[in-house]
């Protein structure tokens, strides 16, 4: 079965295989649809905190319930068990175990916020939530699980040039602590770079004893010695995005892993 689904402020239309158009408004696009397809396919959808952004769940009881959060008016289609769309974010609720961040864009004109939608769906960030005030502000806010580094900040600048960002704020409002930022994964990270360039000053030292039977020069020691520091100061900068890389790999083959499993 091909489905071609999407959602208006106050509807859910759909269209199954070359059937007419379905629309369901109010309460019974909240109740949703169950087909007699061989997937037993079940679709519903529901309202976010933005009356631009609408969740479409699509239940299959082989696979689960997958909510998929767009833009009023964005289109996805479900063939089978494989779903398409251009503008979609998926929700992972059963694996964020952390606290979430918070991220702002603002632009000048409504048709960005739309244009940063699409681009932030083709970026390698899980998102697990959006809201977009294109009316009022022209801003578009979403968390994730993990803090974004300097490279995907950068990214995300870049392709869609915001008029103004705010990243890895606190969700709630409160301070964070001064220790908020430090993880396990971050402090394993950066005691291997350290480890790694610590290595490498006494491996070059070593060799430089053995090639030239004497203690070296201590302009060349402490040249190795800022050279590695330098290197392990641009791996703790980078550490956020690989962090944050991994994180979307665990998140991403886990849920696949459920997927296969069910």
């Amino acid at each position: 079965m091909r489905l071609e689904m999407y959602t208006t402020k106050n509807a859910l239309v759909y269209q199954r295989d070359k059937d007419e158009p379905v629309i369901m408004y109010g309460a019974a696009a909240g109740c949703g649809v169950a087909f007699d397809d061989e997937h037993m396919t079940s679709v519903r959808a529901s309202s976010t905190r933005s009356r631009f952004v609408k969740t479409i769940s699509i239940g299959q009881p082989a696979i689960g319930m997958r909510n998929i959060t767009l833009p009023v008016g964005a289109t996805i289609v479900l063939d089978g068990t494989i779903i398409a769309s251009n503008i979609a974010w998926q929700a992972f609720p059963f694996c964020w175990e952390e606290a979430l961040y918070q991220h702002q864009l603002r632009f000048e004109k409504a048709s960005q916020v739309i244009k940063a939608l699409h681009l932030l769906s083709q970026t390698n960030i899980v998102v697990t939530e959006v809201n977009m005030h294109p009316d009022r502000c022209k801003s578009l806010s979403f968390q994730t699980p993990y803090a974004l580094g300097p490279v995907m900040r950068a990214v995300l600048v870049q392709k869609m040039r915001p008029e103004s960002s705010l990243f890895n704020r606190n969700p709630d409002g409160r301070k964070a602590s001064i220790f908020a930022d430090v993880t396990f994964g971050k402090i394993a990270f950066i005691l291997a770079a350290f480890i790694l360039a610590a290595g490498a000053i006494w491996i070059n030292l070593q060799t430089s004893y053995a090639m030239y039977a004497a203690i070296p020069s201590q302009n060349d020691a402490w040249c190795d010695i800022v050279f590695c520091l330098c290197g392990l100061g641009f791996m703790i900068w980078l550490s956020r995005d690989v962090l944050g890389l991994c994180e979307v790999a665990r998140v991403r083959g886990r849920s696949q892993r459920k997927q296969v499993e069910a």
